[in-house]
Parts: C-alpha cells; sequence; structure tokens
C-alpha cells in the first residue's frame, strides 16, 4: 500500500509539473539557445547562450569560430573567433494570450574578436598578385534597443539596432542590426 501512494505522489508530482510547462507563459523562460548574428562593423555572430535571472536582467554569451585552412583564398577568414556577452535590460513586456509574447529591451555588447584573412594585391610593376595575411585583435563595444517576439511557448526570435564599435588593430563604429533565432525554455 505505501508503495502504491508513492508511486502516486511521484505520477502527480510528475503530472503537474508537465502541465505547469504547458499553461507557462513564454515570458517566464529563463533560457535560449541559438543562432545569432549582429550585422555591422564588425559582424558579431554565431551559436548564442541566453540566461535570464529575473523579470529585468538578463546576459547572453556569444562565441563563433571560424579555422580555414586554404591559405590562397581571398574570400574567406584564415581564423576567425569572437567572444562577446550581453546585458539587457527589459523595458517593457506583454503576453499575447498563453502561448505568445513580447519584450521591448535594452542591450549594451562587450567582447574580442581575433581575426587573420588573406589579402591580395595586384603589382603592376611585376604584373603579378601578391598574397598577404592581415591580422587583427579587437575589442567591440555596442548597445542599443530590441524587440522579442516569443512564439509558440518555446521560439524566441529578438531583432536588435543600435550601434557597435571596435577599438585596438582595426577602429570603426558603425549603426548594427541583428537577429536571431532560438529556442527557449
Amino acid at each position: 500500500m505505501k508503495k502504491m501512494i508513492k508511486i502516486l505522489i511521484a505520477a502527480g508530482a510528475l503530472l503537474m509539473g508537465s502541465v505547469a510547462g504547458v499553461f507557462a507563459s513564454p515570458l517566464e523562460n529563463k533560457n535560449a539557445l541559438g543562432l545569432y548574428v549582429l550585422g555591422g562593423e564588425p559582424v558579431v555572430s554565431g551559436l548564442q547562450y541566453e540566461r535570464r535571472y529575473n523579470d529585468i536582467v538578463s546576459q547572453k554569451f556569444d562565441l563563433y569560430v571560424v579555422i580555414n585552412p586554404k591559405e590562397k583564398s581571398t574570400y574567406f577568414d584564415i581564423y576567425n573567433v569572437n567572444f562577446n556577452t550581453e546585458l539587457d535590460f527589459t523595458l517593457f513586456k506583454a503576453p499575447w494570450g498563453d502561448h505568445f509574447g513580447s519584450r521591448l529591451f535594452a542591450y549594451g555588447l562587450a567582447g574580442y574578436q581575433f581575426r587573420s584573412v588573406n589579402t591580395s594585391e595586384y603589382d603592376r610593376d611585376t604584373d603579378k598578385i601578391i598574397y598577404g595575411v592581415k591580422t587583427t585583435n579587437q575589442l567591440i563595444l555596442g548597445g542599443g534597443f530590441g524587440f522579442e517576439f516569443l512564439i509558440a511557448d518555446h521560439l524566441s526570435i529578438p531583432v536588435q539596432l543600435g550601434f557597435i564599435g571596435a577599438v585596438f588593430d582595426d577602429p570603426c563604429a558603425n549603426f548594427c542590426a541583428g537577429i536571431a533565432i532560438r529556442y527557449s525554455w
């Protein structure tokens, strides 16, 4: 009899846990994982993990690594590694029924990028193409606003607009726009 009660309690707890997940608002999800790109100069992209600490603050981590052994190709980076962290603050959020929602947020981004790129230049005197390698180390800083769509409880599509810049080897500052497609839980 005691074994049957324990089985019923365990089954009931399991059922309650699964039902609570079905009826939870997508705004209550604490984690997200997916692909991300923030276009500007420099470009920030890769695999992104987000952890929401509470209703207001979350932190995102991005990692992108490319190693291309083609030494004579001018179309691809030889090495491109960037790691970024992004802190965002929810300004406004709204559920759209039980399975949809949206968030307006402000974000700040900081990161590091190492790039090694093949270059080529035509030398008129020798009538040859001269190949070279350009390597940059950059500290990336950015900030702006974003709007996140939460669809069917688990699909997260944030759209971001802002400014991004880099300092050190090749300094720059530009407008940026980005999008991600992530699974949230």
